[in-house]
């Protein structure tokens, strides 16, 4: 158990969503201009982080074989960050080790931790708002079509990047913006769309970062429409134009509010 925790609950479900889950529940929060203090509200951020252990535990169940013939390798939470933000390449192997390819069991087990996430997650954005119940829905439904199923959307360009921020960055600030008590606004939006770009930025940056084995694993996803060279210059563009917009339109919002 401990090793577990050492080599793939911590590094994959605690680092690796920390790293844009905090951010993500900020924006979301401070662009509906909601009081994080409320009860609703801190419940939603509770729901979102379970939507998102979803997301990683069926990727990963279903990735299960691929990610073990890359490997593993363990490294530090300040390599790890950098690494996932695109300050650091990857120096081959994956910073957490993926435990669903040893027994049918495991995979029961982590299927079963997902039905109860699934429930958990329902039943409370289902007591927030009718709005907030159906993204939760679709966050759920995106979820299994973008790494499994018939369909697979990250095998396939641009589809891959759109169901990648709709996913990860969209549909979870979406979330906050069905409030009663949100005051959207053009800022809002506007970090909404920035947001959602930086995520599309990330993903390419993933792709970048995993060519070759998705090459050779027969993928047609962006990266390897578009080329390895073409993602990298995409992602350096998009990536710190839409971090500036974001921080830009975070404090407008932030400091007209407190002018108000």
């Amino acid at each position: 158990m401990i090793n577990l925790i050492k080599t793939y609950i911590l590094p994959r479900h605690v680092v690796d969503i920390s790293i844009f889950y905090l951010p993500l529940m900020l924006i979301g929060v401070v662009g509906a201009r909601l009081n994080v203090f409320s009860f609703d509200i801190l419940i939603a951020i509770i729901v979102n982080y379970f939507l998102l252990n979803i997301s990683f535990l069926y990727n990963d169940i279903i990735d299960a074989e691929d990610d073990v013939s890359a490997g593993y390798k363990g490294i530090g939470v300040i390599q790890h960050w950098k690494v996932n933000l695109g300050l650091a390449a990857k120096t081959g192997g994956r910073p957490s080790r993926n435990p669903f390819l040893d027994t049918k069991n495991s995979k029961n087990l982590g299927y079963y931790v997902i039905a109860l996430l699934t429930v958990v997650s329902l039943g409370l954005s289902y007591l927030i708002n009718m709005q907030a119940f159906l993204i939760a829905v679709a966050i759920f439904v995106l979820a299994i079509l973008y790494s499994g199923g018939l369909v697979r959307f990250k095998k396939y360009p641009i589809i891959d990047l759109l169901s990648h921020a709709l996913l990860l960055s969209g549909l979870p600030i979406l979330y906050f913006y069905t409030f009663n008590a949100s005051q959207l606004s053009l800022a809002s939006w506007l970090l909404f769309a920035a947001a959602f770009l930086f995520s599309v930025s990330g993903d390419l940056w993933n792709e970048y970062a995993d060519f070759k084995q998705d090459s050779e694993s027969g993928f047609l996803n962006t990266a390897i429409l578009i080329g390895k060279k073409n993602t990298l210059r995409v992602h350096r563009i998009l990536s710190p134009l839409t971090l500036a917009t974001s921080v830009v339109c975070i404090l407008y919002i932030l400091i007209t509010g407190l002018l108000a």
